[in-house]
């Protein structure tokens, strides 16, 4: 019994070892490039590495949320995780041409002229069909309470590309071409060891049933368009003032920014993984959850995120200015505010999730076109009246305020 326990104990702890681990690693990307890479690199690689790192997410056009709502409610049932995969191979053509296209509008305005081997684009197509089959994956794991395997193959993915991407640059290949191939690589390999619910005998035989994969395809996106327009949304939302800023003219402003965003962004994934992801299948459920296991949820999310902004920030009144790279400083008026927005997004997530096991699907994107609409405005004006230093602010003011929207729909809809 006592060995028992402490393998269970050891089993929830697993992900988040894992996650930090995978976090230290990641971070080294932003760190280190910002000390190797010029100004304009700089910015060109971490403004890409943003759109491949949501690849397969996008690609997803939110399937998943008929797919996997589905498998939550049968996640014993060997049959039900066979059609899970299965739908997820039908539907998979379609979705990596039309991700293709969206992905590669983004892609361009920000690499277009800085490809030394135009040929390696070729690898986008393949890179968004492996991205997406691996995400699939893991939300198939996760939702089947294997979470050391899903949150195993979610840090691999985010990671894998930075132990080949030193090798190529060896080579002598620029830096976008050089993140394409390292990307593309490292998820041939990552197929081969965690994709063995995806055979190869099923992906070949997919042409054969291609008008009634069509209707699938269909089937599914009918279900999904709210949730797609969502989810879309929210992948893009973090990212819209560093897009826009990367194709504005102040590298300086952009180069600082970028650093600590990246910072930001990791206090984000880690107060994620320790207070929602091992939650998962629980805040999915579509029943209402019991008062205790709320306040409960609650309690860890807002102590995490509280202990998170501390340490983070006396981290980085800790580190001297001289250990900064040699182009960025040390912004606290960019750090703190991005590193409170983070949490506060954190806690509008677990909103969001109920939300969405509520199928609220309508209150959702009307919710989350509001704040597209508005982050897309605030930044745009403040780069047009040349007041860049007020965008960390107004990012933190606004999703505190959209935090709030979200807790009072949450309310309104009367779910626990």
């Amino acid at each position: 019994m006592l060995v028992r326990r402490l393998g269970h104990r050891f089993q929830i702890y697993i992900p988040l070892i894992a996650t930090t681990g995978s976090m230290a690693i990641r971070a080294l990307f932003p760190i280190l490039g910002a000390y190797f890479f010029s100004q304009e690199d700089y910015v060109t690689a971490v403004a890409f590495v943003g759109i491949l790192s949501i690849v397969g997410m996008l690609a997803g056009l939110e399937f998943h949320s008929v797919i996997i709502r589905e498998l939550s409610e049968n996640i014993v049932s060997a049959r039900y995780r066979q059609r899970a995969v299965f739908k997820n191979l039908a539907t998979a053509i379609p979705r990596v041409l039309i991700s293709s296209v969206f992905i590669w509008s983004l892609i361009w305005p920000i690499i277009g002229g800085k490809l030394a081997q135009p040929a390696t684009l070729i690898l986008l197509p393949l890179i968004v069909f492996l991205d997406l089959m691996l995400c699939e994956a893991s939300r198939i794991h996760n939702t089947t309470g294997e979470f050391v395997v899903g949150t195993i193959l979610t840090n691999a993915k985010n990671v894998g590309w930075l132990f080949i991407l030193p090798f190529i640059l060896l080579t002598g290949l620029n830096v976008v071409d050089s993140l394409i191939l390292s990307y593309g690589f490292s998820l041939i390999v990552l197929i081969f060891i965690f994709g063995n619910d995806f055979r190869v005998r099923d992906l070949i035989a997919l042409p054969k049933r291609g008008r009634k994969n069509v209707q699938r395809f269909f089937l599914t996106l009918r279900g999904s368009i709210f949730l797609l327009l969502v989810g879309w949304i929210g992948l893009l939302n973090p990212m819209v003032e560093r897009y826009m800023l990367a194709l504005s003219d102040n590298i300086e402003f952009t180069a600082n920014f970028f650093f600590m965003g990246s910072l930001a962004a990791i206090a984000y994934v880690l107060t994620s993984n320790i207070t929602l992801i091992p939650f998962h299948s629980t805040l999915l459920r579509p029943k209402n959850l019991d008062n205790i296991v709320v306040v409960q949820l609650m309690k860890r999310i807002l102590v995490t995120c509280l202990l998170v902004v501390v340490g983070l920030n006396v981290m980085f009144w800790l580190i001297p200015q001289e250990y900064f790279p040699e182009n960025i400083l040390k912004k606290w008026d960019i750090f703190v505010p991005l590193v409170i927005a983070s949490q506060i997004m954190v806690i509008g997530s677990f909103f969001s999730i109920r939300l969405y096991a509520a199928k609220a699907d309508v209150k959702l994107l009307a919710v989350s076109i509001a704040e597209f609409l508005m982050r897309v405005g605030l930044v745009f004006l403040l780069i047009r009246m040349n007041t860049l230093h007020h965008i960390p602010i107004g990012m933190m003011w606004l999703t505190a305020m959209m935090c709030l929207i979200r807790f009072f729909i949450y309310r309104a809809v009367n779910i626990k």
